[in-house]
């Protein structure tokens, strides 16, 4: 299966997983915080991993929209919203 963008999420994992996407041309990074690892009572967890959750959605949202702008305006090729952006 090839893809043509990657797109990890866990700043933890992005210095201890091996980047193997066969066929994926982009890889990008957006670190954000694990809520795996974070520590408080269940609510105060909840309440990060929402926000987290949250972050991730508007990360996304973001980047659909730019990628849909830089589409229709033909410069696919363009640096999609400067993010970390690197050839596999």
């Amino acid at each position: 299966m090839a893809f043509n963008y990657v797109i990890s999420v866990c700043k933890k994992a992005e210095g201890q997983c091996p980047i193997i996407f066969p066929g994926a041309r982009f890889l990008l990074s957006w670190p954000f915080d694990d809520h795996a690892s974070m520590e408080g009572t269940e609510e105060e967890k909840l309440q990060r991993f929402r926000h987290v959750r949250d972050a991730i959605e508007e990360k996304v949202k973001d980047w659909v929209m730019n990628y849909r702008n830089i589409c229709n305006n033909n410069d696919i090729k363009s640096d999609v919203n400067r993010e970390t952006h690197r050839d596999l």
